[in-house]
């Protein structure tokens, strides 16, 4: 009976090699075609992973985002289907997803990226892919990690034959080498922080999708936390304190528009006035408040005839609601024949929270409405709609 089991787990270690082997110089010196960014099945799910490559050589500076990476299914003791292996290869930015994928335990087996016309490996290691594993459940993204390999300095045999390969490929251009670099060490990170961003990454990449719903939804469930803003020399950083106001708080990070308070909550004006940021928050009782039914409605018929009217989705922190953009125009006082009007471009939010909702406003002129476009998304992504408790002193 031992002796069996010894033969095994022989006959699936080398089975293991062998198919490790074959991933790497077939299915990575190949290109494939991805799969459908759109839901099969919602009874299905899918894997996220975000791997780094970074040298260790004195001459490089920037890490190297993963192109694509392997996947296995695991049983109850631990095998991997090597026969059937998924492939991660959509996505951007380092952030690798496949889709469509029946529920289960799913294990990392192989990562790889191009790099000066080669493409380079890396097989996991048995107890990096325990670390790494997942299980995927119905209309969900389940998440990995956020992996960093840092390959070792090349000694000038491994150096020599890098060189030739790529001095090969010159003559058979449309023939993809692949190669093992060596490894030093490797980090894993598996926070919370790490995996909002791959979903921000996802929700950019599967946008207008079935799998839309999934991202907010795990989303929502981890927070959607955001890093941490920071402020002053590089040598001399430190966070930067939220601001609470009325019922909600938001953290001023390249803001520096003087605020005033208005009704339900404030407002912030550019220096010169050509653009202005306001969040509100409304409830039944409020002087101004008004139904999210007939505000969702006036939201559709703001603007000129050439204007969309049309909503959009929006989100802020783990909340969703409903945006619109339009134009309006704005005469002098003493409106004269022939004053020429001002221009201005709005894009308001709804947010729904309880019996109430909050109003987020961003207006500019025309002609800058695009400028300072992402001072508003920036602020938006501090924005808290919760109030921050203040910190309780300790003497």
């Amino acid at each position: 009976m031992k002796e069996e089991r010894k033969e095994t787990r022989e006959s699936y270690g080398k089975k293991r090699l062998l198919s490790i082997a074959s991933f790497a110089f077939l299915a990575f010196g190949c290109s494939t075609l991805p799969a459908s960014r759109q839901a099969v099945s919602l009874q299905n799910g899918a894997l996220s992973a975000c791997v780094y490559f970074l040298h260790t050589d004195w001459f490089t500076l920037f890490a190297h985002p993963a192109a694509k990476i392997i996947w296995a299914q695991a049983d109850k003791f631990g095998h991997l289907d090597l026969d059937h292996p998924i492939y991660g290869d959509q996505g951007n930015s380092g952030c690798l997803f496949a889709v469509n994928i029946p529920p289960g335990t799913y294990r990392p087996i192989l990562v790889s990226y191009r790099l000066f016309g080669l493409r380079l490996y890396y097989p996991f290691k048995p107890e990096l892919e325990k670390e790494m594993q997942v299980k995927v459940k119905q209309d969900r993204f389940s998440f990995a990690g956020n992996l960093t390999v840092y390959t070792a300095t090349e000694d000038p045999a491994i150096i020599a034959a890098h060189i030739g390969l790529r001095l090969k490929r010159l003559w058979w251009p449309f023939r993809l080498y692949s190669v093992k670099p060596p490894v030093d060490y490797v980090h894993l990170d598996q926070t919370a922080l790490s995996e909002a961003e791959s979903l921000r990454v996802a929700r950019r990449f599967y946008a207008n999708t079935l799998w839309s719903d999934a991202i907010e939804n795990r989303l929502a469930e981890i927070g959607d936390p955001q890093s941490p803003a920071t402020q002053g020399p590089f040598w001399k950083r430190r966070k930067v304190q939220a601001v609470s106001i009325s019922s909600f708080s938001y953290i001023p990070t390249k803001l520096r528009w003087p605020r005033k308070l208005i009704l339900g909550g404030a407002e912030w004006v550019e220096p010169k006035d050509h653009a202005r940021i306001a969040v509100q928050f409304f409830e039944p009782g409020m002087k101004g408040y008004q139904s999210q039914e007939v505000l969702l409605e006036k939201m559709r018929e703001a603007g000129t005839l050439d204007d969309a009217h049309t909503l959009f989705r929006v989100h802020v922190s783990t909340y969703a609601g409903e945006g619109v953009r339009y134009k309006s125009f704005v005469y002098p006082k003493n409106d004269l024949p022939g004053s020429i009007a001002d221009v201005f471009v709005t894009e308001t939010w709804l947010i729904p929270k309880g019996p109430g909702y909050y109003l987020i406003h961003y207006r500019a002129l025309r002609s800058y409405f695009k400028k300072f476009y992402p001072n508003f998304k920036r602020f938006v992504e501090y924005l808290s709609l919760e109030r921050q408790k203040p910190k309780k002193k300790s003497f």
